[in-house]
């Protein structure tokens, strides 16, 4: 029997996205969202460079964080109503919707290409559970009092590929949800960047056929589609082909971005660079 619970409801604070809609937030979910760390998102391009030769792309990871919390929740119901239905404990709702809203809460400046910079940077994802697992923290208080769940388990469901932690089964099955395959971060971001870049490839994706399609494959433990989703499938993976050819890997982003890593770059081993708390290896 398909589990039922309050924040599945499309009650709450309704704000309107221009992919989705009006995107629906309760309570509990929207203390996160009102959180010092979740508003510095605003501040936080989703596309670093693009707006070089896009001068649209100037949305954040504020909505797009928006967008994949909404597509992610519609994604969770259609899987509770499978047959057979995705099984979840009652905790387990609040912890995957919280990973859904946070899991780029630790993105840096430029989109991905400080991260990039790997000997000086730790990647997006183990500085969001760094931030979530700070008892200190605004974000840890909203997950343990508002919401009641682990702030660890959510940090499982966003940072699970560390060799040096071990992710419990039910944690892996809900990020193999939120970064599979075919996910709603994925979904997300190509439908928006390619609206904001002025592009017409993310058009030709039928997205009211694909979620419907979207079933839980109780083998695999993964996400799958139903035969009548395939087109939407293919539709997206042209576009996610055509935004790497046309924008993520344009030669002018890819040149301006270079530039500002090898910028960084020199600063952070400057002699005289006072950000050598930034490194993750002691200054030369």
């Amino acid at each position: 029997m398909a589990i039922s619970h309050p924040l599945l409801d499309d009650d709450g604070k309704a704000i309107r996205d221009p992919i989705w809609g009006y995107v629906h937030i309760p309570a509990p979910l929207l203390a996160l969202v009102d959180t010092e760390d979740f508003q510095r998102l605003r501040n936080i391009s989703q596309l670093g460079f693009v707006h070089l030769v896009y001068p649209g792309a100037r949305h954040s990871r504020f909505e797009h964080s928006l967008g994949v919390y909404h597509l992610a929740k519609q994604f969770l119901q259609r899987l509770l109503e499978s047959d057979p239905p995705l099984e979840l404990a009652d905790e387990d709702i609040p912890v995957f919707l919280a990973a859904t809203l946070l899991h780029d809460l630790g993105h840096y400046p430029f989109s991905h290409t400080l991260e990039e910079l790997t000997p000086f940077f730790v990647s997006h994802e183990q500085r969001a559970r760094r931030l979530i697992e700070d008892p200190k923290g605004e974000v840890y208080r909203v997950l343990r009092d508002e919401l009641q769940v682990d702030p660890a388990h959510v940090a499982n469901v966003i940072d699970y590929e560390g060799a040096d932690r071990k992710i419990p089964d039910r944690d892996l099955l809900l990020a193999n949800i939120l970064s599979g395959t075919l996910d709603p971060d994925k979904i997300d971001y190509l439908l928006r960047d390619s609206m904001f870049c002025g592009v017409p490839f993310g058009e030709s994706v039928n997205r009211d056929r694909l979620i419907a399609a979207i079933r839980y494959d109780s083998t695999r433990r993964r996400l799958a589609i139903t035969s009548k989703g395939v087109s939407a499938v293919e539709s997206l993976v042209f576009t996610n082909y055509l935004m790497y050819r046309n924008v993520y890997w344009h030669h002018a982003v890819r040149s301006a971005s270079a530039m500002f890593k090898r910028a960084v770059q020199e600063i952070l081993l400057h002699p005289d660079c006072t950000c050598c708390l930034l490194l993750r290896i002691p200054p030369a």
